[in-house]
């Protein structure tokens, strides 16, 4: 959510203080382009900006679905659940 706008950014994080963010307005409002933190060093919790490519994703998990694979997304999804398991 907000890839492109740091002002998306910045109203999805607002009130999140309670979770221990700390949100940090100049690397949010940065002209970096690739994956970046924008949550203080001191932050409790990690908010980051991950590049992404939308259209080629739906076209792989397409693709896969086509050939009776499981889909790419669905992948990361699985393993992401099993990394949160083991803490």
């Amino acid at each position: 959510i907000g890839e492109n706008s740091d002002n998306v950014r910045r109203q999805v994080c607002e009130n999140m203080e309670f979770l221990g963010l700390e949100f940090d307005d100049t690397k949010n409002m940065s002209e970096d382009r690739g994956e970046r933190l924008i949550s203080k060093a001191e932050s409790r919790v990690a908010v980051g900006v991950i590049p992404t490519n939308e259209e080629l994703v739906i076209a792989l998990d397409t693709q896969n679905i086509v050939h009776g694979e499981e889909p790419l997304t669905m992948r990361n999804m699985k393993r992401n659940e099993e990394l949160q398991e083991l803490g």
